[in-house]
């Protein structure tokens, strides 16, 4: 089952973080056995990160620990799964992260935001061993390349941090161990070397 992620919050109005949206999105649409879950899962990833890592709501980071968590632990969760992006489908939850992502804002370059995103996928318009190509609703500091109405791109966001849709084009580049590297670019953005998760609510 997918979030229903044209369910968006109200208030489109305000300026969010990629993750106060997404967490809105959860809150708002899941029940509350879902989200005791979810919220389980982030106190597991939690206890093994040093306090530099910690921060007071689910930041993307997190979804990523999540995901790598579900990915591999034996225990049987009934609202939450991980899939490979290849089995990804409308609604899922995608989450990304820089190649060279630190989590530790302390050793990050001061200029540098941390490359790391999370995005509800509302189409999967190419999918293939090699690209897969993704409409998106997040919210997110990008301006250029996203728009309010798919079939009509010239509506678009006048500032930051507004939800809308935006383009992804992930090119796979290679495989280093068990991780997947993606030469990825959103609409009118700079290319970006990422790692990426999906994960699913598998039941409301």
């Amino acid at each position: 089952m997918a979030i229903p992620a044209k369910q968006l919050p109200s208030c489109l109005e305000k300026r969010w973080s990629c993750y106060e949206f997404a967490n809105q999105v959860l809150r708002l649409n899941l029940g509350a056995k879902a989200i005791e879950e979810w919220d389980r899962l982030w106190q597991i990833t939690l206890q093994f990160l040093p306090d530099s890592h910690w921060a007071p709501e689910i930041i993307p980071y997190h979804y990523f620990l999540i995901a790598n968590f579900l990915e591999k632990t034996a225990l049987p969760y009934k609202f939450w799964s991980r899939l490979d992006i290849y089995n990804a489908r409308v609604g899922d939850i995608l989450i990304y992260q820089g190649i060279d992502y630190e989590p530790d804002p302390s050793k990050r370059p001061s200029t540098a935001a941390p490359e790391s995103h999370i995005a509800f996928i509302d189409s999967i318009l190419e999918s293939n061993g090699q690209k897969i190509v993704l409409q998106v609703i997040d919210a997110s500091s990008r301006v250029k390349g996203r728009c309010f109405d798919p079939s009509n791109k010239s509506n678009v966001p006048k500032k930051p941090g507004t939800v809308a849709y935006s383009f992804l084009t992930l090119n796979f580049l290679e495989k280093i161990g068990e991780q997947t590297i993606w030469k990825a670019r959103f609409e009118q953005q700079y290319t970006k070397y990422l790692t990426v998760q999906v994960l699913r609510v598998t039941q409301f």
